[in-house]
């Protein structure tokens, strides 16, 4: 769900969406979540609260509903902007640098390592849409050029953007 508001939601709307965390005031107020992650179960309707990203909402033994692949959907509207703060994504999520840290080395992850993913999987997907150039592809995953998005693209993929591309066509 999308709320674009730049004051603070009433009690009602508070009440209305007991595990909606809101934020105001700032730049993207989504967050984008494949429709297998919102139709899981959620907890019953209780008290407001914050929702934090913990052992007792994510169950990593269910398929991709992992710590790092919420992450890396929580980062994706701000990977334009450039390298997304880590204190910055922690406090959006609930909790601190150092237990998002944690938390993703109990998995076998880093920051580092949800960003380069979450950057490669924006890139995969606009990289099948014809008209979007290679250098807009670069910029909307937060690289400063073409070719460090290409390097990095081609360490990730072991192919080159453009040949990815020509690649996922020929697919199709």
């Amino acid at each position: 769900m999308t709320f674009i508001s730049h004051h603070l939601p009433s009690v009602a709307s508070q009440e209305a969406f007991p595990d909606i965390r809101f934020f105001v005031g700032q730049r993207h107020s989504s967050i984008l979540a494949d429709s297998e992650i919102l139709a899981r179960p959620c907890d019953p309707v209780g008290a407001l609260r914050p929702v934090r990203m913990s052992e007792d909402v994510l169950d990593e033994d269910a398929g991709d509903w992992s710590f790092a692949a919420v992450l890396r959907l929580t980062v994706r509207p701000y990977l334009a902007e450039g390298y997304p703060d880590l204190a910055r994504i922690a406090n959006m999520i609930g909790t601190s640098r150092r237990t998002l840290q944690r938390r993703l080395e109990l998995g076998g992850s880093t920051y580092s390592d949800v960003i380069q993913q979450a950057r490669f999987d924006l890139a995969r997907e606009l990289l099948t849409d014809l008209s979007a150039r290679i250098i807009d592809v670069a910029m909307a995953a937060g690289y400063e050029n073409p070719q460090h998005f290409s390097r990095a693209f081609r360490r990730v993929a072991g192919v080159s953007p453009i040949t990815y591309r020509r690649a996922a066509i020929a697919v199709a």
